[in-house]
Order: C-alpha cells, then sequence, then structure tokens
C-alpha cells in the first residue's frame, strides 16, 4: 500500500464512547439543544409561579455553567466546547434545581462545581461518571441545606396559607403599633418632667415609658418575623415526612393548613380526584424552579422520546418501580417507615419526573443497551422509594439517580452487546445456531 492512501494523523480521533454511526445521528449540538427546548416549558412556567427571582437563578446557573467550561478551556489550551450547548444543558438542570429563595451565590457554587470538578476534571463531556448537575445540586444541598431547605409559595397558592399582601400588611401594622406607642411613652415622659413638684413621678413614668417602648417594639418585630417566615414553606414530601404516625396521607397536608387552589378544587369534585394531586400535576405547589409542574415536564419528556433522543426505558421502569413498591408498603404504620402511600402523588412530586426524564436519561451517564437501561431505571425506582421511606431525605430522587450513575460501568460491563454472527450459549452449555443480524442492542 502506499503512503498517499494512509489516512492523515489528524483524522484518526478517538472518542468516548458511546461511538453512533448513521447518517441520521444527531450531533451533541443537536441533541442539547432539543433537551433545551424541552426544558423551557417547565422554565417558563416557573417564572410564572415564582415570579423574575426564579428565572434569574436560571440564567445565573447557564451563564456560570458555560463561563466555567470556557475558562478551562481556555486555560488548559484545548479547543473551545462550549458551542455543544451541554454546559447550557447543565447550567439550566442546576437553576431548575434550585428553589427560588436561595442565595444568588448557591446556583453560582453548584454550577461552578458541576462544571468544573464533576464534568472537566475527568477530561470534558463523555467522560464524566455522574451526571454534573445531580452532582451540583446535591453539593450545595448537603453544604448549604439551610438555604436549601426553604421554598417559596406559589403565587396561585394562597388559601389557607397567608397570602404576600397580608404579610405586607401585617408587618406595617406591627411597625405603626410599635411607633404610636413610642410617640405616647415619649409625650408621657415629658409630661412628667414638665412638674417641678413630681420628680419620683417622672422617673417612675419614664422608665414604664420606656420598658412599654421596648415590649411593644420587641412584640412587634416578632410580628414582622413570623410575617416574613410565611413566605418560605416546605415542601409536601417534607410536610408528610415530618407529619404524626397514624394519619392518613392527604389528611396531614390538611393539618398543616396546606392550602390548594379553587381551581383544584373544583377539577377534583368533577373529576372524584384529590385536590392536592391536581395542584401537583398542573404546577402549583412549594418547590424548585424546575420540578413542581408535572405536566409540562411529562410534555418535555414526550417531545424528547419523538425526537429520538431518549428512550423509554429508564423513565417507564423508574416510574413503575417506584409506584409498584410505594403501593405494596402502603399499609405499613408510619412508625416502620411507610410516609408515601399515595403511589401517584410520589410520581407528581419532589422532582421525580425531573429526574427521571432529563437527568437519569443523560447519554454518558446512563447504560448503554436497553437491558441495562431498564436495570438502571429499576434501581432509581427502588432507590427512590427507599429513600422517601426510610431514610431522612423526602425526595432522594436525586441521590438515587447518582447511585446508579456510579453503578453504570458495572451494568455495561454484565450486560455485553453479542457481536454479530458469533455463537451464542445457552443456559444449558449447548451452542446455538449463528445469527448473521445478531441481536439489536
Amino acid at each position: 500500500m502506499s503512503d498517499q492512501n494512509l489516512p492523515e494523523m489528524n483524522e484518526l480521533i478517538v472518542s468516548a464512547t458511546p461511538h453512533i454511526h448513521a447518517k441520521s445521528s444527531k450531533s451533541i449540538r443537536d441533541i442539547m439543544f432539543w433537551v433545551a427546548i424541552a426544558l423551557l416549558p417547565a422554565v417558563i412556567w416557573g417564572y410564572i409561579v415564582f415570579g423574575t427571582r426564579a428565572l434569574l437563578i436560571v440564567v445565573l446557573s447557564a451563564f456560570t455553567s458555560v463561563v466555567t467550561e470556557a475558562l478551562i478551556d481556555k486555560l488548559t489550551h484545548k479547543p473551545l466546547t462550549t458551542p455543544d450547548m451541554s454546559a447550557l444543558v447543565t447550567g439550566m438542570l442546576v437553576g431548575m434545581n434550585m428553589s427560588s429563595l436561595v442565595p444568588l451565590y448557591v446556583p453560582v457554587v453548584a454550577s461552578a462545581f458541576a462544571i468544573a470538578v464533576v464534568k472537566m476534571a475527568f477530561g470534558g463531556f463523555g467522560q464524566n461518571w455522574a451526571n454534573p448537575a445531580i452532582a451540583g445540586r446535591l453539593f450545595v444541598m448537603f453544604s448549604f441545606s439551610d438555604a436549601m431547605g426553604k421554598y417559596a409559595i406559589p403565587r396561585f397558592l394562597k388559601n389557607p396559607i397567608v397570602p404576600e399582601v397580608q404579610i405586607s400588611s401585617a408587618t406595617s401594622a406591627a411597625t405603626s403599633s410599635a411607633t404610636a406607642v413610642a410617640a405616647t411613652s415619649s409625650a408621657t415622659a415629658a409630661a412628667a418632667t414638665s412638674s417641678a413638684t413630681a420628680a419620683a413621678a417622672t422617673s417612675s413614668a419614664t422608665a414604664a415609658a420606656a420598658t412599654s417602648s421596648a415590649s411593644v417594639v420587641s412584640s412587634a418585630t416578632t410580628a414582622a418575623a413570623e410575617a416574613v417566615d410565611v413566605l418560605s414553606t416546605a415542601t409536601p414530601l417534607t410536610l408528610i415526612k415530618g407529619g404524626d404516625s397514624g394519619i392518613a396521607f392527604f389528611d396531614t397536608l390538611a393539618t398543616k393548613n396546606y392550602g390548594y387552589t379553587s381551581f383544584a378544587e373544583k377539577i377534583g369534585e368533577a373529576l372524584n380526584i384529590n385536590p392536592y394531586t391536581v395542584d401537583a400535576f398542573f404546577g402549583n405547589i412549594p418547590g424548585t424552579i424546575g420540578e413542581i409542574s408535572a405536566i409540562l415536564l411529562i410534555l418535555g419528556g414526550v417531545f424528547l422520546l419523538c425526537k429520538k433522543i431518549i428512550t423509554w426505558h429508564i423513565p417507564v421502569s423508574s416510574i413503575l418501580t417506584y409506584m409498584l413498591f410505594t403501593q405494596m408498603f402502603s399499609g405499613l404504620p408510619k412508625g416502620l417507615g411507610f410516609f408515601a402511600g399515595n403511589a401517584l402523588y410520589g410520581v407528581l412530586t419532589g422532582g421525580f419526573l425531573l429526574g427521571v426524564l432529563f437527568m437519569a436519561t443523560d447519554m454518558v451517564t446512563s447504560p448503554i443497551t436497553h437491558k441495562g437501561q431498564i436495570i438502571f431505571g429499576i434501581g432509581v425506582g427502588f432507590l427512590t422509594f427507599f429513600f422517601r421511606t426510610f431514610a431522612s431525605l423526602a425526595e432522594g430522587v436525586s441521590v438515587a439517580i447518582l447511585m446508579m450513575n456510579i453503578a453504570t460501568p458495572l451494568i455495561d460491563k454484565c450486560v455485553k452487546v453479542r457481536v454479530k454472527g458469533h455463537e451464542k450459549k445457552t443456559r444449558f452449555g449447548f451452542l446455538k445456531a449463528k445469527k448473521a443480524e445478531g441481536s439489536r442492542v
């Protein structure tokens, strides 16, 4: 063979698996673009429900991810990889996994950690061992647990939870009351001082005025603080997790004065569905920015299925496994660990759909084969059930996906693809006839 028939050295490219060879294959940029499009409706709903701050957090997370990846590429003298949009999607997912009440430095830290430590430190896209967005969220969840544990009340969920207007009124009333009493106390002290024959009375009046003023100001401050605290609440699963034993699933929310919309009440009466479930389906519950609207997440997942970006194996196996185990253990008393007896409500809340549709299906950190993906999904569903039921975690889906990310190499090793044309042994040791077409992945 002559030298002119040999390929140039710069044409030999070695990259991480999986290697997809087909004319219809999509580039990484195409895949990430459609994933970002599928996530947009949930982001927009988070903006509608939680306000401008929610959108700011998502944008800040995405911006931090892109800038971090570009800086690392620059420092390591590598070609710029940000045009593939994988960093953008990671940042969006990090922001969607944040509460709208978190300090702005939290999504910045989470996004920087996701890109720098989980992705780029292992060689960039295709070589990371875990989903960067999940790892970033878990890093800040354990590092800033107090900040990550407060969730805003959706603007449509007003009754019986105290609305923001009432909170502002309560704060203003408390402040006005303190000011009025302080003014009255000052007047009393001045009147007592003007009397030359009542020195002792002046001292007593002044002391009483100071005590009264301090007491009222303290009460006003406490009332204002309590009013502001009403702005934040826990997620429904957290409330149920901390409820009293022996109380039914949805009754626990009712005893906590957890409200639902009038829309959910009407739909629930018409279709004989609990209004809490209706609100969870449409997205009128406290939670992270991108997890609350189940219907928009489902539509985004269906869109990716139609575009053949993801397959059904991981989401369906995860959902069915979680619902199966939840239903099986629904009769256990709460003292034995049970708390999420409603399987459907558990799927609709706690970031379960956001996790299994958009993060567990990550092509890099999930198994290659369909059989392996089903095993992966079963593991995610079971571990989510286990953490929510027996551990201290109220949600648990992020930890479940991270643990299955770690198990992915083992799953790929055990569930091997048979090479086309090779013989396959049966369980009894006999040889099976050759199949030229081989087995499908």
